[in-house]
């Protein structure tokens, strides 16, 4: 009971660090004008301006705020609802696959069982690869096994490992057609020849002094303003590239959890066309055939399953690469900063020494409003107390899979 009421006074008392140095400013500046206030250096027509325009910007705040506050929580509960869809098709899809006689035709139990197992993995590799890949996890496809030896390797990356068919590490030579070469190098040129033609721009020294102010403004620079041709450039070319990391080369995917999709798709469509390949030959033969196969109603089941999964991935992928309007958290910002600036100038003539405490409540309740937004707005964050907990939701997939599969081979003996 004890443990319980700590955690709760400690989730009660967690602040953001932003939110908590704006409360120590507040602090340290209202006692600065109190102070002068008491000296009458503070006179009375600047109070009653400063009274005037903070009951002005009362208003407008309240409508940043509530404009941000709900666009945050929207693409929170968007978020929310398709990953909400994802969870619960691939555990559909989990029990539908456990309890279907699968397998390929002319193969013995055990190969069957095998090819069972394999397909029960699929979808907990595809949830657990959509949470790394919202995580900002990069994952190069096909895959090394040299991970099991890297000791920085996450305990993620080790699970999905575990969960994918020995298919998924092989290597191939890239066939890359020509035609493709020449696009690229012709695209290359249009680039060369729009930088040439382009004025020069802010470079990094322009704000050595700060590289984080540097950096944002070139992210809400790209935010605010549609692609420019590089931008275009960069994003018409495949998400693939050519690894060389090796002796030979590989094409390597950088959206893992759709070629998991579609390798299960595959799977699925060979084993329903070996079923009516088997039933075909059964019927012209005359014998009845004692050979388990994906049967048309669970093929089509699953097949919706996976368009479901297709479309949400799709939401999550569009949900993940926008975000709010840059502009509006500017505005907002730069509100706030003036309406606490002349809060504690219009309260002291009338608090004294409480203006501080006054001023500080307040600064709390709007910036925590604010940050509540901030975070709201990111739900694929880690280690965030309000993104969405993609690990546990794809931890549990993961356990009810392996659960279904030492259930069929249990029952298999």
């Amino acid at each position: 009971m004890a443990i319980q009421w700590q955690s709760s006074i400690r989730a009660a008392l967690l602040i953001d660090r932003r939110v908590l140095g704006a409360i120590l400013i507040s602090l340290l500046y209202s006692s600065t004008v109190v102070k002068l206030q008491l000296q009458g250096n503070c006179p009375a027509w600047l109070a009653n301006g400063a009274n005037k325009i903070a009951s002005s910007l009362a208003s407008v705040i309240g409508l940043l705020l509530a404009f941000r506050s709900n666009a945050s929580a929207s693409r929170w509960d968007a978020s929310r609802k398709a990953w909400t869809e994802i969870h619960a098709t691939c555990r559909a899809l989990l029990r539908k696959l456990s309890t279907a006689p699968v397998g390929i035709a002319d193969t013995s139990l055990q190969n069957r069982l095998e090819s069972q197992q394999e397909l029960l993995h699929l979808p907990a590799a595809f949830a657990l690869a959509v949470a790394l890949q919202l995580f900002g996890t990069e994952i190069a496809f096909p895959l090394r096994r040299q991970l099991y030896d890297d000791p920085a390797a996450t305990v993620e990356m080790l699970t999905l490992y575990s969960l994918l068919p020995g298919r998924f590490f092989k290597v191939e030579a890239p066939n890359i057609p020509e035609k493709t070469e020449r696009a690229d190098a012709r695209e290359d040129g249009v680039t060369s020849a729009t930088l040439r033609q382009r004025r020069p721009g802010p470079t990094s020294s322009d704000f050595a002094a700060n590289r984080q102010q540097f950096s944002e403004r070139i992210r809400e620079k790209r935010l605010l303003h549609d692609a420019d041709e590089i931008d275009f450039v960069a994003a018409i070319r495949p998400r693939t590239h050519i690894s060389r990391t090796h002796a030979s080369s590989s094409l390597a995917s950088s959206n893992f959890a759709l070629a998991i999709l579609f390798d299960l798709q595959s799977r699925l469509d060979e084993m329903n066309r070996a079923g009516s390949d088997t039933a075909a030959s059964s019927t012209l033969s005359g014998s009845a055939s004692q050979t388990h196969h994906l049967s048309g109603p669970i093929y089509a089941h699953c097949t919706n399953a996976l368009n479901t999964l297709s479309s949400r991935l799709t939401e999550l992928e569009a949900l993940r690469d926008t975000t709010t309007p840059p502009t509006l958290r500017i505005h907002l910002s730069h509100v706030l900063v003036i309406n606490q600036l002349l809060l504690p100038v219009s309260l002291a003539p009338t608090l004294g020494w409480w203006t501080p405490i006054a001023a500080a409540l307040i600064v709390y309740v709007y910036g925590a409003l604010y940050q509540l937004a901030e975070s709201l707005a990111q739900p694929f964050r880690r280690g965030d107390l309000n993104a969405l907990p993609l690990r546990r939701w794809a931890a549990e997939v993961v356990r009810e899979s392996r659960e279904a599969s030492e259930h069929l081979a249990s029952s298999a003996r």
